[in-house]
């Protein structure tokens, strides 16, 4: 699977996930989400479903890639992984998961976040 944001296949912890079906509709990746939260995501602490970055409602949730594994005597086998959503699950409104993405306009970028409802 590839970066959402980059769109290079690279190790990723957080998927992107329509909170209404459940469905895993992406994921990013480590330098990604630092490169734009900051420190802000990972010191979230949640409460209901609006967007991270703004106080709009939240279009997707982006909960980190929990793995589940076997160890043997060789090697970590991952058998699953889930990328359940919880009421503590941070999340983006269309417009910041589209700026994620590459897609906003340079003018969308200028307006401060409050602005843009």
């Amino acid at each position: 699977m590839k970066c959402t944001s980059c769109q290079i296949p690279f190790t990723y912890n957080r998927a992107v996930v329509d909170p209404s079906t459940g469905d895993v509709l992406g994921c990013l990746c480590t330098h990604c989400i630092d490169d734009y939260f900051g420190r802000a995501l990972a010191a979230y602490v949640g409460g209901g479903s609006t967007c991270v970055r703004c106080d709009r409602l939240g279009d997707v949730a982006l909960p980190e890639w929990r793995c589940t594994s076997v160890e043997d005597e060789d090697c970590v086998v991952v058998t699953g992984v889930d990328a359940s959503v919880s009421p503590r699950t941070p999340h983006l409104c269309e417009s910041h998961l589209g700026d994620l993405r590459g897609e906003g306009t340079a003018r969308d970028r200028a307006v401060p976040s409050r602005a843009r409802r």
